[in-house]
């Protein structure tokens, strides 16, 4: 029975592009956190002639141009862009005195070899933050956990008696497929240094938990309007702005973040980044996605769920 509902799922996914998502959102969200570490750097985007084979530090972005009109016409249209003949350097006005300095020591033959290069902690969380990310695209679950109650598909039920956590878990198993394709080239593009064991266990922490607030959500909500009226304030202020703060500024706004399990799951990744796996968050995020689904069992029978079974 729980195979025919899977099936159903997996027909509706191949005609919903808004479940297709669920598989490019982590994609892109990956690419855009790998856009970031390419070009956060404090080195300028030289532009050289072609044949000019000076050295330039590893990272720095370098454009070539046949002849010099091109070159001044890429370093107008460039921010930030900076052109070398010789040891003379082409600006347009726009860049920092900084990024002038580092030019000139570039076009001397001065600049350290590691110019270019982000540095590492900034890396670490930026890298971590995307991966982390990339695992929201499954809270999308919610719009079809809510849809199986309000649009009365439940009664199936009628004709075909199932368990209740069929219809609710053929979906979770379909977002989870289709995340976890995300997720495998999320974590290729990000090049996160784990093994293929810790990979599997990041990912069921992270699906459970976001089966666990998108079902919980579900619960409290009366139709779909009412669910995604929920779901923006909880994403905002429960999954996404603890993170971002709690990540990149620390201090108190570590501790305040603390109180979300999905903070856990940041500073797991984040572990993961610095070489050191974190097995405090690991537990804590095992005992968050325990105690949410012994929730969700116990108190099914109240939810509406339940009571639209016993009703069918």
């Amino acid at each position: 029975m729980f195979r025919f509902y899977f099936l159903k799922e997996m027909q509706l996914a191949r005609r919903n592009m808004f479940f297709l998502l669920i598989a490019i959102l982590p994609v892109l969200t990956s690419l855009a956190g790998a856009g970031l570490i390419t070009v956060y750097s404090e080195a300028p985007k030289i532009v050289l002639l072609e044949g000019d084979g000076r050295g330039v530090p590893e990272g720095v972005k370098v454009f070539y141009m046949p002849d010099e009109e091109s070159m001044h016409q890429r370093v107008n249209d460039i921010d930030a862009a900076i052109g070398i003949v010789g040891q003379q350097i082409i600006i347009d006005g726009r860049e920092s005195e900084d990024t002038v300095k580092t030019a000139k020591n570039i076009a001397v033959g001065n600049a350290p070899g590691d110019m270019g290069k982000i540095p590492e902690a900034t890396k670490s969380k930026i890298l971590a933050y995307a991966l982390f990310a990339a695992f929201t695209g499954g809270s999308a679950l919610i719009f079809k956990v809510v849809e199986e109650r309000e649009n009365n598909t439940v009664d199936l039920y009628k004709t075909e008696p199932a368990p209740d956590i069929y219809p609710i878990g053929a979906k979770i198993l379909v977002s989870a497929i289709l995340c976890y394709f995300g997720f495998v080239a999320s974590t290729w593009i990000l090049q996160t240094p784990a093994s293929l064991l810790t990979l599997t266990l990041l990912y069921i922490l992270a699906m459970g938990l976001s089966s666990v607030m998108v079902i919980l959500i579900a619960y409290f909500s009366k139709d779909q309007s009412q669910a995604i009226a929920l779901l923006k304030p909880v994403s905002v202020f429960f999954v996404i702005l603890p993170s971002t703060l709690g990540l990149f500024f620390g201090g108190m706004m570590h501790k305040i973040a603390l109180i979300t399990p999905f903070y856990w799951l940041t500073q797991l990744i984040y572990s993961i980044y610095n070489g050191a796996f974190s097995q405090q968050y690991f537990v804590a995020l095992v005992a968050a996605n325990i105690i949410g689904f012994m929730v969700i069992i116990f108190t099914w029978h109240k939810s509406p769920y339940g009571r639209k079974r016993s009703n069918a």
